[in-house]
């Protein structure tokens, strides 16, 4: 299964700078460390917004979550890092995505 209305997925500036490619983020210091090895940073977050929609839209759902705020979907599959390659990635949408 596709993720439902991947197409019209929105990202949040502030969930990719302040969350994912923030090392002073208590919670995700190591995930900056690691998306930073794959060439994201902070100052062209809209790259990382856009590798991370395009995760979403060609990879399947391997795992959806029941929340008491609705569903959560694992997606799991390549994320291209902005320089060519990229890195296997597992997520509960990480987070970032707000599907609209």
């Amino acid at each position: 299964m596709k993720l439902p209305n991947a197409g019209s997925a929105q990202i949040d500036e502030t969930k990719i700078t302040e969350y994912l490619l923030s090392p002073a983020h208590q919670g995700s210091s190591g995930k900056a460390g690691f998306f930073a090895a794959l060439g994201f940073n902070r100052d062209c977050w809209e790259t990382m917004a856009d590798a991370l929609k395009a995760q979403a839209e060609s990879h399947e759902v391997s795992l959806v979550v029941q929340t008491a705020y609705g569903p959560r979907y694992h997606v799991d599959g390549l994320l291209q890092a902005p320089g060519g390659g990229g890195a296997e990635i597992g997520s509960l949408t990480l987070g970032v995505l707000t599907l609209g």
